[in-house]
């Protein structure tokens, strides 16, 4: 018989005393001097009750992790329908102690432990708890060099720089000198490569401070899309000139977009045959580093489709107005008429 049992059976035979009506006082004495092996016995007791199963993520981080961890999103797999089919689930997960600190767990509901394990959960904290610290020495050694309103992420071997300001050539030019210099300067082989990221100046710390979380790149919430307005993948240690690309998706590329359409409409109504009919809603291509830009600085190719008439929904173009927007200076060159595309 086991002490748990035993111990069980002690309580009830001393409980069923003490309900007995000629031993009040007895019970009373007997219950102040065994009072801590009374509670000694419950505490066994309790101890070997089965413990719930957890059903999610953050249940089973809390059993085995107390306090540690906070999840941010339990599945980042919603939209992947054979993934949810099966149950597979993705979570972006963060320390408690330093919500900076934050990584990625697989796992799957109805099965055992939900496909998770400690070791592999402590490995992928200690490994974003490294990525962290890379970025904010990274930070303090660009800071120290002169860059200004900025922040720093790091995923694997690359290093995110996102740069604040207008997309002017100062700010392009002068932030990749200042992170050229610093990477001139590193002891290590970190980074292979360098991303180099001009956002909108009002966005900056508007959706994290001076480190860049890892959960940003997959947690999704439109604003680097909205925000991002122009990059270059910059690999170390190379001395190629920028190749800036400029983001299709930004809202500045929409103000580029109204301009480009604008100054095309116009050569348009001196050089095509009337009548004809554009829409600024339709265009068909968009290249943000365009390989035939011929002046200097990033720029953006544009393809507008033009027709005799009005289109109906299936209406074919006659041909398409094509040419090359520079933001720099605001300017539509390049002109020309094609008639397939």
């Amino acid at each position: 018989m086991s002490n748990s049992v035993r111990a069980y059976q002690l309580f009830r035979k001393f409980n069923t005393f003490c309900q007995t009506p000629h031993s009040p006082y007895i019970c009373k004495k007997t219950m102040v001097r065994h009072a801590p092996w009374i509670f000694l016995m419950l505490s066994l007791f309790s101890c070997f009750r089965k413990k719930t199963a957890p059903e999610t993520v953050g249940a089973w981080l809390e059993q085995q992790f107390p306090g540690r961890f906070d999840v941010q999103v339990s599945n980042l797999k919603m939209l992947d329908l054979p993934a949810q089919f099966k149950g597979e689930k993705r979570a972006a997960v963060a320390d408690k102690a330093d919500q900076e600190v934050q990584f990625f767990l697989n796992w799957q509901k109805g099965v055992d432990g939900l496909g998770l394990d400690v070791e592999a959960v402590t490995r992928a904290h200690e490994y974003a708890k490294t990525e962290v610290a890379t970025a904010r020495a990274w930070q303090e050694r660009l800071q120290n060099a002169g860059l200004e309103k900025f922040s720093v992420g790091v995923v694997d071997k690359a290093l995110i720089v996102q740069v604040f300001g207008e997309p002017s050539a100062a700010i392009r030019d002068g932030s990749a000198a200042t992170i050229r210099r610093a990477l001139n300067d590193r002891q290590d082989q970190f980074p292979e490569r360098v991303f180099i990221e001009i956002m909108e100046p009002v966005a900056f710390h508007t959706e994290f401070r001076d480190i860049i979380p890892r959960g940003h790149w997959e947690i999704g919430t439109g604003w680097q899309r909205n925000n991002l307005i122009l990059s270059w993948c910059m690999e170390s240690g190379s001395d190629a000139a920028a190749v800036w690309e400029y983001n299709p998706e930004s809202g500045r590329s929409s103000r580029y977009h109204t301009d480009a359409f604008q100054q095309a409409k116009a050569w348009a109504d001196k050089n095509l045959r009337k009548p004809f009919f554009m829409d600024s809603d339709q265009m068909v291509a968009y290249d943000g580093a365009p390989p035939k830009a011929r002046k200097k600085g990033p720029a953006i190719s544009f393809s507008f489709p033009y027709f005799d008439k009005k289109p109906g929904e299936d209406a074919e173009p006659q041909g398409y107005i094509i040419g090359i927007y520079y933001p720099d200076e605001q300017v539509f060159t390049d002109v020309h008429v094609q008639r397939t595309f």
